[in-house]
């Protein structure tokens, strides 16, 4: 129901909700009452209507992708008290003064807003609510699209490992994975250990610019097969600064994964699967000059939001951080030799068939 108020996308990669991608919720199970609740979050897609990419049909009145919202949806009973409960919040909520002015009110904290979006911002808020109306006075169309297939069960989506370590690095160039895992002047003291495993490798590293406005610590660690084990530590560049940074959303937040020895841009760099979350950076130096010291120590947990083996096609070795041996090849030995064989005796040269005697011949009386 809040993604028809407010207009969040439906089906896009990235940001949407539970009714339209089965995405972006929480259930919570509230043990007083003993029933579940949805918490929607991640609304930075709201106020843009349909996705012109969705190759699902749009339907302003409802989103019904999700599976219980789907079955809710096609209950005729359910239907009727979602479409007027619907109009009800429409009502109350869409009032196209007070929303215009909260834009007006926060393009004046953000003067380097785009003005194309803007505007059109602006145009969707004082149409959306009219629309909404008249399509909730039509009659209700029925979804037409089933409920999305459950996904194959994943056995290591939801694992979690532990991460914590000490830095002393300096800031600069980090797209070069190769120059980054040789760079013998960063100092990296780093625990990993995912299901139960601990990663030997060393690290190496460097702090810098990974996109515009984001400060990274990237830090990598070769594997037995040439690929990279990569840990990504990642903040907006105003905050860093000396301090304490907790991870927080996808504002502060580690990344980890694998990396190539070059960054494929076939595949846009290197396989990220799992969050860094639950934890901190502790900058102690935060230079942002070329060559400064960056250095601090950091703590978190890593939780799998890919498996890897859903990707294994793209690996030498379905394991993440300890990769097995390449096993050499078996020895062969040398066929034995076969004892000599007598020669075969020669064959009888070919004689000419003895003709067969004829009778004498008869004598007259």
């Amino acid at each position: 129901m809040s993604s028809s108020i407010s207009g969040r996308w439906k089906r896009c990669s990235g940001t949407d909700g539970y009714a339209s991608n089965a995405n972006n919720y929480f259930a919570y199970h509230d043990p007083k009452s003993d029933r579940f609740f949805f918490i929607p979050w991640g609304t930075d897609q709201a106020f843009v209507g349909d996705n012109p990419n969705d190759a699902l049909p749009y339907d302003v009145a409802a989103y019904a992708a999700g599976a219980i919202a789907n079955r809710l949806y096609a209950l005729p009973e359910q239907r009727t008290r979602y479409r007027t409960r619907l109009g009800v919040l429409n009502d109350e909520l869409w009032q196209v003064p007070s929303l215009l002015a909260r834009v007006d009110a926060l393009s004046r904290i953000a003067p380097n807003v785009s003005r194309p979006d803007l505007v059109r911002l602006q145009s969707y808020i004082r149409g959306h609510g009219d629309t909404l109306r008249a399509a909730l006075q039509s009659p209700s169309q029925d979804w037409p699209v089933a409920p999305p297939p459950a996904p194959p069960a994943d056995s290591c989506v939801g694992s979690a490992g532990t991460l914590s370590g000490t830095f002393s690095t300096h800031w600069g160039a980090i797209d070069d994975v190769a120059d980054l895992a040789a760079d013998e002047s960063s100092q990296f003291d780093t625990s990993i250990e995912i299901d139960g495993a601990l990663f030997p490798g060393r690290f190496h590293g460097r702090a810098g610019e990974s996109a515009p406005n984001v400060a990274t610590l990237r830090m990598l660690a070769p594997r037995d097969d040439g690929w990279y084990v990569l840990v990504e530590l990642n903040m907006p560049l105003e905050l860093f600064v000396p301090g304490y940074h907790p991870f927080h959303s996808f504002e502060s937040v580690g990344d980890f994964g694998i990396s190539q020895p070059t960054f494929d841009r076939l595949f846009d760099g290197p396989f990220r699967f799992g969050r860094i979350g639950d934890g901190a950076v502790q900058l102690d130096e935060a230079s942002l000059q070329p060559g400064g010291i960056v250095s601090g120590r950091f703590d978190g947990i890593i939780d799998y939001y890919l498996c890897v083996s859903t990707y294994v096609g793209f690996f030498p070795s379905p394991s993440i951080l300890n990769p097995p041996p390449v096993a050499p090849p078996p020895a062969t030995e040398p066929p034995a030799e076969e004892p000599p064989t007598e020669p075969a005796p020669a064959e009888p040269a070919p004689t000419e068939p003895v003709p067969p005697e004829e009778p004498p011949e008869e004598q007259p009386g």
